[in-house]
């Protein structure tokens, strides 16, 4: 299934690259990028013009996608400006792939060593809040074929029973919907696989292919580098993975790698002379970004935005070429309104963005999370901070996970911040420093009101700029942990491009016969710097990794029980519209992408709540005596109701009608393991009552 699973992420967007004329190195390293934009595109258009989405469909869009792509080589090429160069690849020449792939692998291999520490077995079923939502999304895809965002999210939330209107970026389960159609696994195996994917191969190469783009010498350096960094904090990608929030994960990875495909198309490197070509890869990898987290396309839009201020601002402050008064005069004026322009639409984005989140329902929801612990003080700045560089956040008690307090990466942190400070000692490379930063801040500001703290020292002034970093944080629901595997993400490039840098410090002013001794000196410490790093991660990311799948709200009990109720309905199918009761907060939820079984909540957050249901998981319990709880059974036409005994968190109660249901002789039992049970409603009047 493994198999499977890298070719329908890898090979379709190749092919396209191919086609669109990408080299066969950057074909291949933006192939997933270029996949997630051919799927974000066909999830939609498919369902909309009648059609299921599956493996026919999906191939027929990535067949006229390539016709297009063929058909845009057939424009004549942009012709070469007299007398200038020809583009010049990395490092002027075509960089040896050794250095890069080395380090690919090293994190490839870095990510296996962590899985197993964790015990942790490919296709495991995620414990964790989001897991269930995005394995019964995929799940309702890959049975309905309808993977539009609006009506496929709006269909698992009403469930047949009740009128829910959502959307949802869903991207991630539309592909991971074709290789469950393909393989005949299950959701939760396809998308366990596809996180492993993302983790052990798109994020490196991502990072790999960012680093090797924006540093100014020794790329291939740097790409390697970056590489094996990616991998080492446990703020992106392990929290990703472990939380189960998969789609946020892959859109960061992809983000890097669509920042790239954009600095080499900007420098016209990624199509040479067919600036239409190079156009759509980078616009198609932006869609397929959106299509799994908008907040993905803000990172990647910052990442360019702030190399292309960069460059502007150093063609603006350069020493005019020995050419014509006239036209040096005339070059000088078109950098300087292009930075002029610039600059001035960059500050007009923040109030653009926060006017939009008064007006759009969409952005003002994200608007609205708020996930402020530490005062508004600078103890608390203080605070934030250290947790922020640090990169491990506390898991609360409450969750259940059983994770004991674990420190930060600081000797990670360490090498990040004299990275930082390395960078910015360059004119070419301090944008990338000013964006870790603004990162930084960013996630600072999820965890502390900055408003406040920052009036002290700016005056009225301060609230304005907690109003641009919230036009940044909103969409990353203004949640800590989210920001934080930012900057942990844009820290790795940083690594890279500061390592090359120093690289070239060194032989720059080391005498020529101690140089290869001082270069051995410096590859030694940082092996062992990467050494150690890896070291804290393995400490760290295992035990998150294995707590966010230790057997929980599916453990032995319960997945015995959710069997045995499974083979009963296979045996007795269920009636047209018939429905499963369940506790939307114990686990029951994935008896929809396990079993292919009509609960009536497929989330732990129940949504609205129509009277009915809100009558069972209060009094359900009560169905011997409880009239109009017998009248809701009817109305929603329960068959059977699970009840898994144990919540998704530990802090969370059960639903008080849920308790005590072997009391009931109204209910039959099916089947009973531990704190695991299912019954059959034998009210008269429900679907599968005696006659």
């Amino acid at each position: 299934m493994l198999p499977v699973a890298a070719a329908l992420l890898w090979v379709p967007g190749a092919l396209l690259g191919r086609a669109l004329g990408l080299g066969p190195r950057w074909a291949l390293a933006a192939a997933p990028a270029l996949t997630w934009g051919l799927v974000a595109l066909g999830a939609v258009a498919v369902p909309r013009a009648g059609l299921r989405w599956t493996t026919t469909t999906a191939t027929g869009v990535l067949v006229l996608a390539l016709l297009a792509a063929l058909a845009l080589g057939l424009l004549p090429r942009r012709p070469r400006r007299r007398g200038s160069p020809a583009p010049a690849g990395p490092d002027g020449a075509r960089a040896s792939l050794a250095g890069p792939a080395l380090g690919v692998a090293v994190a490839a291999l870095l990510v296996v060593a962590v899985a197993w520490r964790a015990g942790h077995r490919l296709g495991s079923v995620a414990q964790t809040w989001d897991a269930a939502y995005h394995a019964n999304l995929t799940t309702l895809i890959a049975g309905s074929g309808d993977s539009d965002p609006v009506s496929a999210p709006s269909a698992l939330a009403s469930a047949g029973w009740r009128d829910v209107s959502t959307y949802y970026p869903d991207a991630l389960h539309a592909l991971a919907a074709l290789v469950v159609r393909s393989t005949g696994a299950g959701s939760a195996v396809v998308l366990d696989v596809l996180a492993a994917l993302v983790v052990g191969g798109v994020l490196p190469v991502a990072v790999a292919a960012l680093a090797g783009s924006v540093a100014p010498s020794r790329r291939g350096a740097a790409a390697a580098v970056g590489a094996v960094v990616a991998v080492l904090p446990v703020a992106a990608p392990w929290d990703q993975w472990w939380r189960g929030v998969w789609s946020y994960g892959a859109a960061l990875a992809t983000a890097l790698l669509v920042a790239a495909l954009a600095v080499r198309a900007l420098e016209g490197w990624l199509v040479p002379r067919r600036p239409v070509s190079a156009a759509a890869a980078v616009l198609l990898g932006a869609v397929g970004v959106a299509g799994l987290q908008p907040a993905g396309v803000v990172l990647a839009g910052v990442l360019v935005l702030g190399w292309a201020l960069s460059r502007l601002t150093v063609a603006a402050l350069a020493t005019p070429p020995a050419e014509p008064a006239d036209a040096a005069r005339a070059g000088a004026l078109r950098v300087r309104g292009g930075l002029a322009a610039a600059v001035v639409g960059t500050l007009l984005l923040p109030p653009l963005v926060l006017a939009l989140a008064r007006w759009s329902p969409a952005l003002g929801s994200l608007a609205g999370y708020d996930y402020t612990t530490r005062p508004s003080t600078w103890t608390g700045v203080g605070q934030a901070l250290t947790s922020v560089l640090g990169g491990v956040r506390r898991i609360s008690g409450g969750y259940g996970f059983g994770l004991p307090p674990q420190g930060g990466q600081w000797l990670l942190a360490a090498v990040v911040l004299a990275a930082v400070v390395l960078l910015a000692t360059s004119r070419a490379t301090a944008w990338l420093a000013a964006a870790w930063a603004l990162a930084v801040v960013a996630a600072v500001a999820t965890v502390v009101p900055l408003g406040p703290v920052l009036a002290q020292v700016v005056g009225p002034a301060g609230g304005a700029a907690a109003d641009l970093l919230r036009s940044v944080t909103l969409f990353f629901y203004n949640a800590p942990f989210r920001l934080m595997a930012v900057v942990a993400a844009v820290g790795s490039v940083v690594v890279g491009v500061a390592a090359a840098r120093a690289a070239d410090l060194l032989d720059r002013h080391v005498p020529r016969p101690r140089r290869s001794v001082v270069r051995a000196a410096a590859a030694g410490a940082a092996v062992l710097l990467a050494g150690s790093a890896a070291l804290s991660t393995l400490e760290v990311a295992a035990p998150r990794l294995a707590a966010g799948y230790a057997p929980r709200v599916t453990a032995a009990d319960q997945r015995a029980v959710m069997d045995r109720l499974a083979q009963v309905v296979r045996e007795q199918p269920l009636p047209a519209g018939a429905t499963v009761a369940n506790d939307p907060v114990d686990g029951s939820a994935w008896l929809y992408s396990l079993h292919d079984l009509p609960v009536l909540f497929r989330h732990y957050a129940p949504g609205p709540l129509t009277p009915d249901a809100q009558l069972l998981l209060s009094r359900l319990d009560d169905v011997d005596t409880d009239p109009g709880v017998q009248q809701a059974l009817r109305d929603l036409r329960v068959c059977y109701v699970y009840s898994g005994g144990r919540p998704v968190y530990a802090s969370m109660r059960l639903a008080p009608g849920f308790t005590d249901l072997d009391l009931a002789a109204s209910l039959e039992p099916v089947a009973r393991s531990g704190s695991a049970s299912a019954y059959r409603v034998l009210v008269p009047g429900t679907p599968c009552a005696p006659a």
